[in-house]
């Protein structure tokens, strides 16, 4: 559950840090996972899934003052929608 320590919020709220662009389109993503070294967005949909239980709807990069984070809208099992920040940084022994 550390992993997703950042923020979780199933109400409205921006979560960890103001994002200045969000990336949806994976063509625009993926070159900047790949440069920044970040999780991938496969492994973070898994981590989320796994923990948190439910769906992902829909997952974007985002850039901010803190670094790079992804930004998950869940489908949990009572059907309830929420958001969920992670941080897209690997671990340092990664």
């Amino acid at each position: 559950m550390a992993a997703l320590a950042a923020s979780q919020s199933f109400a409205a709220g921006q979560g960890a840090g103001a994002a200045s662009r969000c990336y949806g389109e994976w063509s625009e993503a993926a070159p900047i996972v790949a440069r920044e070294k970040l999780r991938s967005a496969v492994d973070v949909q898994d981590m989320a899934r796994e923990e948190l239980g439910g769906d992902v709807v829909r997952i974007l990069l985002c850039e901010g003052d803190e670094g790079f984070v992804y930004r998950l809208v869940l489908r949990r099992l009572d059907g309830h929608i929420g958001t969920v920040t992670v941080t897209a940084a690997r671990k340092r022994d990664q």
